[in-house]
């Protein structure tokens, strides 16, 4: 009897850390697409990028305090905004 137990409280656990589980996904897939793009023609970058910031913007929906998730999302939309020839010199 305590054997059950013991897995249904492991199974309860389980399913309970599948949402940050899922947002941990989420947040190193949009950092590793981020990475990509650095080695990715203009065309794949922008592609990339845009999967990137779907991808961090799930894993906030899940957790807003996922500081992953929130970095990916910086990432993401930095690089694209540089393609876009944005910077902190022009004006």
């Amino acid at each position: 009897m305590a054997g059950r137990w013991r897995r249904w409280g492991s199974a309860v656990a389980f399913v309970l850390a599948l949402p940050t589980l899922a947002s941990a996904s989420s947040a190193s897939d949009a950092l590793a697409l981020c990475r990509q793009a650095d080695s990715a023609t203009e065309a794949d970058k922008r592609a990339l990028l845009g999967h990137g910031v779907a991808a961090a913007e799930a894993a906030l929906a899940a957790d807003e305090r996922d500081a992953a998730a929130h970095f990916a999302l910086f990432c993401n939309l930095g690089k694209r905004m540089r393609l876009d020839g944005a910077s902190l010199a022009s004006r």
